[in-house]
C-alpha cells in the first residue's frame, strides 16, 4: 500500500498502524504519513472488488486543502461577509478518480467528495433570521457553480455557541439548514 501511494503521489510515506476493518471485510485499510504533511494521518484502503484490487486513499483532500479554503473563502466573503473558512478533511477514503491532478474546482463538483466547511464569520451581531438568509445566499452561489458542500456556519455570542447546519443534495440545493445552540 505505501508503494501505491509512492507511485500514485511521487513521494515517501511511512506506515503509522493499521486503520478500522472488520473480520470477514473485502479490504484492509492503513494509517500512514507523508513528507509534504507529516503531522497528518492519511487513510489509504486496498480492497478487492470482482477480483480486482482497488486502492484509495484520502490525500487529495490534503493536497488541496488550502485550495478549497480560499475557494469557499471567495464566496464567503460576498454573501457571508468576511469569514475564516475550514476545511474538514474527510475520514474515509475517496475513489481512485480524485488524482493528484485534480484542481479545487473539481474536487467541490463532484458528488463523492462529500466536502465539509465551518464558516467562522467576524461580524456575530446578526439575527438567526438574518444568517439564515446569508448562508442560503452562499448555499445558492455553491449551487450555481455546481459546488456539493456540507457544514455549518458558527457563531460564538456570549456563552452560546450558536451553529446553522447545513447540507445540499444531489443537484446542488440546500438540503437542509437548522440552528443547534449549546
Amino acid at each position: 500500500m505505501l508503494s501505491y501511494m509512492e507511485k500514485k503521489y511521487g513521494e515517501e510515506f511511512q506506515y503509522i498502524e493499521a486503520y478500522g476493518g472488520q473480520l470477514g471485510k473485502n479490504y484492509i485499510a492503513i494509517l500512514v504519513k507523508g513528507k509534504r504533511y507529516p503531522e497528518e494521518e492519511i487513510l489509504v484502503r486496498k480492497r478487492t472488488w470482482q477480483k480486482q484490487v482497488h486502492y484509495e486513499d484520502n490525500y487529495v483532500a490534503y493536497l488541496l486543502r488550502e485550495e478549497l479554503e480560499a475557494e469557499m473563502g471567495d464566496v464567503a466573503k460576498r454573501t457571508l461577509g468576511a469569514c475564516r473558512v475550514r476545511y474538514k478533511i474527510p475520514q474515509f477514503v475517496l475513489t481512485d478518480e480524485f488524482t493528484p491532478e485534480m484542481t479545487a474546482k473539481e474536487f467541490l463538483c463532484n458528488l463523492h467528495a462529500k466536502t465539509q466547511f465551518y464558516l467562522y464569520p467576524q461580524a456575530t451581531d446578526t439575527s438567526c433570521k438574518e444568517w439564515e438568509e446569508k448562508t442560503e445566499a452562499f448555499l445558492k452561489e455553491c449551487g450555481r457553480k455546481g459546488y456539493r458542500i456540507r457544514g455549518a456556519l458558527v457563531l460564538n455570542k456570549e456563552d452560546k455557541k450558536r451553529n446553522l447546519i447545513f447540507s445540499m443534495d444531489e443537484e446542488n440545493q440546500i438540503r437542509y439548514m437548522r440552528w443547534v445552540i449549546n
